[in-house]
């Protein structure tokens, strides 16, 4: 394009059937309660297998990219548009007089990005801003095809940072950078399932993050304060007025170092400190879900959740290869979680938003190999491995939804402009904490074979 111009374009698509399961689709305990039934389409549901019902899926991309380099500015502006369709599982009805919906989701996005990078000099080495907008929109489709939710989100993110020049201090290398992020988020369902008000959300967040590098040993420190907006005044929802308004406060921070040991190789600690504001999600809901196929009630008295966390990480890398592990432990106050109450409402599980101490300690390891390097073609090998144990204190149980220990990995050969391969991922069975009144959840394996096609970038 000339004058330091560059522009990109791609696209993707993808289409996929109804997953493959390898076994039954119900519990033993659902089947035998099936096989039970008088009712033989309810019988019938004991012999599905292989395939789960309703799981297809379908989407597409476009996006395109303009930006202008310069020696030391830059400029550049992005337009993405994703749209998706897929099925949500459905949650067959075992009991009488229980309905079992076929809900399928169909989402559309339209976002744009923008960025700008300035060279200051000075006490100042860079300003750097970047801006994103999205509009977002799904609908929950009924067996018949009509809508039956919408879900209406717009929401813009702005963040401007000033990266110092490299300078001195206690004799070390020091740099950093100091900036303010800001997001205003509007959300909105419609419909008559609608399970949450119309509610707007704004942020402000103020940070500095510094290092410190004496050769061998470095050492880092960040602080970040966060403000938080909730707010959701409407006239009637599910047939009352809704007047809420809540505002956080909170401080991060955290503090650490590395030691090189050999060359290539790094053992370090970090300690943390972290506040996060309930989201909307958690604090307003009052309805069924179908996406989730539950009953979901917020509350609106959360406080913020705070975590307390120390890691212990080794890394290392060298010529074709890149390893890193780490063990950490967090302990939360006032953990934000929703537990099944054992009610049903509108024919879905009652879950109730609330909050309990929480603890967690895992160990993560992963790494990646170069095997083999064949006509420009580079084929390597990686894996990861984590367990994690999550606990809710004063005995209510395992942090739901977490795989306790799983496994993924995966070949994958590289060129220039296309990439493929092979990747499996396997999980050991999730436990429940007994509030949620169900079964652990089995062990599932997957595998999957990616493949990449790269477009040429057009540029001066």
């Amino acid at each position: 394009m000339g004058a330091g111009f560059v522009a990109h374009v791609d696209g993707s698509y993808s289409e996929t059937g109804d997953l493959r399961i390898g076994g039954p689709v119900l519990t033993r305990t659902l089947r035998e309660q099936a096989r039970a039934s008088d009712d033989p389409e309810v019988q019938a549901l004991a012999d599905l297998r292989n395939r789960l019902p309703n799981t297809a899926s379908r989407n597409w991309s476009v996006a395109g990219a303009l930006a202008w380099i310069g020696d030391e500015d830059d400029f550049g502006v992005a337009v993405t548009r994703l749209n998706t369709l897929y099925g949500v599982p459905v949650r067959f009805a075992i009991a009488p007089g229980e309905e079992a919906e076929e809900v399928r989701i169909d989402a559309a996005q339209t976002r744009v990005d923008a960025r700008a990078g300035i060279k200051l000099g000075g006490p100042f080495d860079k300003f750097s801003a970047r801006f994103g907008f999205a509009d977002y929109e799904h609908a929950e489709l009924e067996d018949t095809g009509e809508v039956g939710t919408r879900f209406l989100s717009r929401g813009l993110e702005t963040r401007l940072e000033l990266a110092q020049s490299e300078g001195s201090l206690l004799g070390a290398k020091w740099k950093g950078a100091t900036g303010a992020q800001v997001l205003v988020r509007n959300f909105n369902v419609i419909g008559e399932e609608a399970f949450l008000p119309e509610n707007k959300t704004v942020g402000l967040g103020l940070f500095t993050l510094q290092e410190l590098d004496f050769g061998k040993f470095k050492a880092e420190a960040s602080l970040r304060y966060e403000h938080n907006r909730i707010s959701a005044r409407v006239d009637d929802f599910r047939g009352a007025p809704v007047d809420i308004g809540r505002y956080f406060n909170g401080v991060s921070g955290s503090i650490g170092g590395s030691y090189e040991v050999v060359a290539g190789w790094r053992v370090g600690v970090n300690l943390s400190r972290t506040a996060r504001a309930p989201a909307a999600e958690e604090l307003l809901p009052n309805g069924p879900h179908a996406g989730t196929q539950a009953f979901e009630i917020g509350d609106p008295t959360l406080g913020l959740e705070k975590a307390l966390g120390a890691e212990l990480v080794l890394r290392g890398s060298g010529e074709g290869y890149r390893f890193e592990s780490s063990f950490y432990v967090t302990r939360f106050s006032d953990y934000v979680n929703d537990v099944r109450t054992g009610d049903i409402e509108d024919g879905l599980p009652v879950f109730q938003y609330g909050a309990a101490d929480a603890r967690y300690y895992g160990i993560e390891a992963q790494g990646e190999v170069d095997l083999a390097h064949v006509h420009g073609v580079t084929v390597s090998l990686d894996a990861l491995a984590d367990y994690v144990n999550a606990q809710l204190l004063d005995g209510l149980g395992p942090v739901p939804r977490i795989p306790p220990f799983r496994t993924l990995g995966g070949v994958t050969a590289k060129a220039a402009r296309a990439e493929g391969g092979s990747r499996w991922s396997t999980a050991r069975r999730s436990a429940a904490p007994p509030c949620w009144r169900r079964r652990p959840t089995a062990s599932p394996r997957s595998i999957s074979r990616p493949s990449i096609v790269r477009s040429p970038t057009i540029r001066a």
